[in-house]
Order: C-alpha cells, then structure tokens, then sequence
C-alpha cells in the first residue's frame, strides 16, 4: 500500500472516528461510515436504528447515497464503517467493522473499484470489495433496463 493511499485511509478513519464519536445515540446512531472518492470528498453516513429492526438502515447506505448524490461520476476510492462503543462498553474505544453481507453487495454494485478500511490489531488493512464478496451476486435486471 502506498504510503499516500495509507495516510488517506486513516484520514477518512480518523474524521469518521470523530463524526460517530458526535452523533453517537445509544440504540439510534452506533456506526458511521465514511467515503473517500478519487477526487479526495468525503461523504459521512450514520446507522439508522428503528423500531421494527428491517426499517433500519445502515451507514454505509446513507453516505453511499449522499456520495452519488454529490457527484455520480466521481469514483468511490475508500470506505470504512466505525462502531461506537455501547455505554456498558466503556472499557472499549471506537472500532473499524467491516461493512455487513448486504452493504458489500450494494457497494460492489455502485463502487467495484473501492477498497474497504478493515481492522488488522491496532492497525488496519485495505482490502478490496472482491476480496469481501467472491462471488457477488449478477442478477439480469439492470440488462434489462438498459
């Protein structure tokens, strides 16, 4: 890894760090993720709890549409999720977690190319979405709409 793309990927953990850290709720906001695309913005998205849990909505969901929004075209280089600790979980610090089964399968669809930020020690590890999903699911609708 280069040391460019390293200090960019602990950047993007660090301010992702910070925004769980301010929007922590205990059972409303626990993870934020963040997204870094090839011209350098950064999205930021929180984990939606709800009531009835199948409502809720991931983080990476939330920046991922944030960045599409912002700008479609512009290539989403680096992702990671971080997880507040629970207040009966004081002892622990914030934590970088790997994206769910249902997040790396959106992300392989709107941002193949990204590389995820996963926790390796006290350090981290970049990785690619194939390497989370080896084998994604190709369904025929998208060929279909053209």
């Amino acid at each position: 890894m280069s040391h460019n793309l390293y200090m960019r990927a602990q950047e993007l953990y660090t301010e992702t760090t910070d925004a769980i850290t301010r929007h922590y709720r205990h059972k409303r906001h626990q993870i934020a993720a963040g997204i870094a695309t090839a011209s350098g913005r950064k999205t930021f998205g929180l984990h939606i709890e709800a009531m009835v849990g199948r409502a809720s909505s991931c983080a990476e969901t939330a920046a991922l549409a944030q960045t599409l929004i912002l700008d479609a075209e512009d290539p989403v280089e680096l992702v990671v999720a971080v997880r507040h600790p629970a207040p009966d979980e004081e002892h622990m610090a914030c934590r970088i977690v790997p994206p769910c089964g249902l997040c790396r399968e959106l992300l392989s669809d709107y941002a193949p190319g990204a590389l995820v930020i996963l926790p390796n020690g006290a350090d981290f590890d970049l990785r690619t979405l194939t390497d989370l999903l080896p084998a994604k699911y190709v369904g025929t609708k998208w060929n279909k709409l053209g």
